[in-house]
């Protein structure tokens, strides 16, 4: 293996990312069916920030030894930071053994009292092709994600992951092409009383160029990772106000917590809307999640108050959580949407549709304000019969089963 300075990581004294490009011909020569596994040390920052940064370098050197320990006739690299590269001819179970030994050796090294706290390492693995090795550490870096997501230490590749992956990548492509183009679309979807009488309110969806629902819920906490929710916002309020001004309907407009709490451009048009729209004609449906955390909620109470001095009414949705309690106990809105999984596991479940409906009344009977339920997606005879059946008539219900959605002309 050619080696020189140049070559060797300064901490932890193996190969670093030049040794690796320098010395993959040579191992390829040797074996065949060649792996590549991706390494990081789990939560390093956090490492850091806990115990200082010499004990972060401390477990970069633990980590080095053990992976060259455990993998011998292999090329060990440091790549930067806590990222490391396995260059090995193991095989997917022998890898995954190897990584269950490093597992029990850290547990024993904290034991011995080597290192002060137990630590993980997440990797992922895939053939090595020396042809494209970029792609090669991107496959085994998503690996290496998807083992981390999933609480495990290690991932072999996997060809339904990887397509997954590709069809977000294709997503963000199509979806940032629109955005830059102009060409996102709109439907709009007439909400209903229990009895199908029509209300003067729709929900505005937007939509691709060929109409397909751009913002399934399974999308839009994908969108919000990839930085592409307050783009989106912002475009959505900058094309509807035209069409809003012009047509004297009321109208549910879905905008992220996030893109309210964080940017300015959003009030700031908003504000635009207040004065050239009537405001209680447009509904603020401020987008919740799970992970919302108890300082956001108290923002978000503050913002909600300003959109009501601007005159808006205001949605809530996805209501399923204590989140959503805090938030409309403590700020005036008009409208609780519920999670649409939140409804359906209700049909299965009875304890869920007991606490369900232990929520429904409780808005109902809170003294302070008027709040209509909005249940969305109802889309089958078999939903509209389980709500007819176990709701009264003061919750609004949308879906297929009602009315399908219209184009936004």
């Amino acid at each position: 293996m050619k080696e020189g300075k140049e070559t060797i990581d300064n901490l932890t004294k193996i190969g670093n990312s030049l040794c690796l490009y320098q010395n993959y011909h040579e191992y390829m020569k040797q074996y065949e069916n060649v792996q590549l596994i991706m390494i990081d040390v789990e939560k390093f920052k956090q490492i850091n920030d806990s115990f200082g940064h010499n004990i972060g370098d401390l477990y970069l050197k633990v980590t080095a030894k053990l992976l060259t320990k455990n993998f011998p006739n292999s090329l060990v690299a440091r790549i930067h930071g806590d990222e490391f590269i396995v260059l090995t001819n193991y095989s997917e179970q022998e890898i995954e053994e190897r990584f269950f030994v490093i597992e029990k050796e850290i547990q024993e090294l904290v034991k011995i009292e080597k290192i002060p706290a137990i630590f993980r390492i997440n990797a992922g693995s895939t053939l090595f092709d020396a042809n494209n090795i970029e792609l090669t550490k991107e496959k085994a870096d998503l690996m290496m994600y998807i083992a981390k997501s999933n609480g495990v230490f290690y991932q072999s590749f996997s060809e339904v992951d990887w397509k997954a992956k590709e069809k977000e990548k294709n997503f963000l492509k199509q979806f940032d092409y629109l955005l830059k183009a102009k060409g996102l679309s709109y439907e709009k979807r007439q909400l209903f009383t229990l009895n199908k009488t029509p209300q003067n309110l729709y929900q505005i969806h937007t939509r691709n160029q060929e109409g397909a629902a751009f913002l399934s819920c399974c999308y839009d906490d994908f969108l919000r990772k990839n930085k592409r929710q307050y783009p989106l916002d912002v475009y959505n309020l900058e094309y509807l106000k035209t069409y809003f001004v012009s047509n004297y309907q009321n109208y549910i407009i879905d905008i992220d917590y996030l893109s309210l709490l964080k940017n300015k451009e959003i009030m700031n048009l908003l504000s635009d809307y207040a004065k050239e729209i009537d405001g209680k004609r447009i509904i603020i449906s401020v987008k919740l999640y799970p992970e919302t955390d108890r300082e956001e909620v108290f923002l978000l109470i503050k913002k909600i108050n300003e959109l009501k001095e601007l005159g808006f009414p205001i949605k809530i949705d996805r209501f399923n959580s204590y989140i959503e309690d805090a938030i409309w106990l403590n700020a005036p809105v008009e409208y609780i949407g519920f999670d649409e999984q939140f409804f359906k596991t209700s049909m299965q479940d009875p304890k869920i549709q007991y606490f369900f409906q232990k929520k429904l009344d409780m808005i109902k009977n809170y003294p302070y304000q008027s709040i209509t339920p909005i249940l969305s997606h109802i889309d089958t005879e078999e939903e509209f019969e389980y709500i007819n059946k176990n709701f009264d008539q003061d919750i609004l219900v949308t879906g297929n089963y009602y009315a399908k959605s219209r184009k936004l002309n």
